[in-house]
C-alpha cells in the first residue's frame, strides 16, 4: 500500500490529448521532462526543486485518470482548454483533500464540486463528509477486498465483514488474548484507506459521478508494471526478477499508460 495517493480526473475520451496538454502546461512552467525507465533518457536531477511523477491512463467511461503527483499550476492551465478538473489526495498521517480546477482557477469551495455530483446527491451530502459527519459504522473494506469484490460482483462491505469475523475466529482458536486480537485488528485497520482520511475520501467520491473503480490501479502498481513491461519490450529474454509476474498481472496493459515525469531545476 502506498504511503500517499494522488489522482487527477479529467473528462475526456482521449488519453493523448490529456497527456499532451499536461506536457505543454508543465513545460510552460519551466519543467523539464525525463525518462527514468529502461531505455529512457535519464533519472532526473539529484535535488529538483519540484518533481512530477504520474501516468495518464487510457480513457474509460468518458474520463481519463491520471494517478500520481502533479502540480496545481499545471492543472489550472490544463483546465482552460479541458474543462473542470478534479484532483484528490490521501496521505499519512490521515490527511486528505481535493482541489477543483476550472478556467485557470483553483478552489476548494465545495460548490465547485456541483458539476461532479451524482443524481440524487447534493452539496449538503458533500458538506457532511467535509466536516466528518459520518456514522461510526462507516468502516470501508480494505483496498484488496474492494478489488476482489468488484471483480466477482459481490458486496464489498459484506465480504469485509465476513473476513473480519473469520479473522477473529482464527485468532480465538490459536489462543490469542483479547488484547492481542485488538492489536492485530488495529494493525490491519491502519492501512491508508481504512483510516479516517481514507474513509472520508471514499465517502466524498461516493457523492460524485466518477469512474467505477476510480482508485485502481494506483501510481505504485502502474509504475511497477511499467518497469517490467519496458524491460521486456527492450529485451524479451531478460531474466525475470522476483515480483515481476505479479506486478505485470496487476496491470497487464501497463504500456498503454503514458508516463509524465518532469522536474524543475534549482
Amino acid at each position: 500500500m502506498a504511503a500517499e495517493f494522488h489522482l487527477t480526473l479529467i473528462r475526456s475520451d482521449d488519453r493523448d490529448v490529456v497527456a499532451s496538454s499536461l506536457r505543454d502546461a508543465l513545460e510552460a512552467l519551466g519543467f523539464v521532462p525525463y525518462d527514468p525507465f529502461p531505455g529512457g533518457f535519464g533519472s532526473g536531477i539529484l535535488k529538483p526543486v519540484r518533481e512530477v511523477r504520474a501516468f495518464v491512463e487510457p480513457a474509460r467511461d468518458g474520463w481519463v485518470r491520471v494517478p500520481g503527483v502533479l502540480v496545481p499550476e499545471a492543472l489550472a492551465r490544463v483546465s482552460v482548454g479541458m474543462g473542470t478538473i478534479l484532483h484528490v489526495w490521501l496521505g499519512t498521517p490521515p490527511m486528505w483533500g481535493y482541489l477543483v480546477f476550472s478556467d485557470g482557477e483553483t478552489t476548494t469551495d465545495p460548490a465547485a464540486l456541483r458539476p461532479f455530483l451524482l443524481p440524487g446527491k447534493g452539496l449538503d451530502d458533500v458538506e457532511r463528509v467535509l466536516i466528518g459527519d459520518l456514522p461510526e459504522s462507516v468502516q470501508g473494506p480494505s483496498d484488496e477486498v474492494e478489488r476482489l469484490a468488484e471483480r466477482y460482483g459481490v458486496d464489498a462491505r459484506k465480504a469485509a465483514g465476513m473476513i473480519g469475523r473469520l479473522q477473529r475466529d482464527i485468532f480465538s482458536k490459536i489462543g490469542a488474548s483479547d488484547d492481542e486480537v485488538r492489536r492485530a485488528e488495529d494493525a490491519l485497520r491502519a492501512d491508508l484507506w481504512r483510516g479516517n482520511g481514507g474513509i472520508r475520501l471514499k465517502a466524498l467520491m461516493a457523492c460524485l459521478d466518477v469512474p467505477a473503480g476510480w482508485r485502481w490501479p494506483d501510481f505504485d502498481a502502474i509504475r511497477a508494471a511499467y518497469i517490467v513491461a519496458r524491460t521486456r519490450e527492450r529485451d524479451p529474454d531478460a531474466t525475470p526478477m522476483p515480483g515481476d509476474e505479479e506486478a505485470l498481472a496487476a496491470v497487464p496493459d501497463a504500456l498503454d499508460y503514458v508516463p509524465i515525469y518532469y522536474h524543475l531545476a534549482p
